[in-house]
């Protein structure tokens, strides 16, 4: 069985990366053999995916049912090799599909100053999007240049 547990996310510096950071990650070895997982990011939001994961992001304007391409992949594991970009990788994507459209649960926003009399009370509820990612992809790949014997 593949046990796979990474909280991590990407520290960026003037528009390229400075460092991943990874918080108790363990990685098992089991059937199947590789692990696929993306840093994608969206709504100026980061996550963490791997194929079947399902994220809300903010809300973006499409049908339910939809396939939704997320082009802006910070890092990509795929066969033991852990590629960054600068500030994306280039080629790679993260095919998702839209389950549902929503709203999340309402946030109370209350100000108050004291000794003034002032108080103000509104709600909010945000909106998302649930995505399922369906497919993890690093695009066209160089073939590696034989060595001259």
């Amino acid at each position: 069985m593949l046990k796979f547990r990474c909280d991590c996310f990407i520290k960026k510096r003037s528009g390229r990366v400075d460092k991943v950071h990874f918080k108790d990650a363990t990685l098992g070895s089991g059937e199947g053999g590789n692990i696929v997982f993306a840093i994608v990011e969206t709504g100026g939001k980061q996550y963490n995916v791997r194929k079947g994961t399902v994220l809300r992001v903010e809300k973006i304007e499409v049908a339910e049912g939809d396939q939704v391409v997320l082009d802006k992949v910070l890092a990509v594991n795929s066969d033991g090799e852990f590629q960054v970009g600068a500030p994306y990788v280039s080629g790679a994507q993260v095919t998702a599909r839209v389950l549902r459209q929503g709203k999340a649960k309402k946030i109370l926003v209350f100000k108050y100053k004291p000794k003034k009399n002032y108080r103000r009370r509104k709600g909010h509820r945000q909106l998302f999007t649930e995505l399922m990612v369906e497919e993890i992809s690093l695009g066209q790949q160089d073939e590696p240049v034989a060595a001259a014997e």
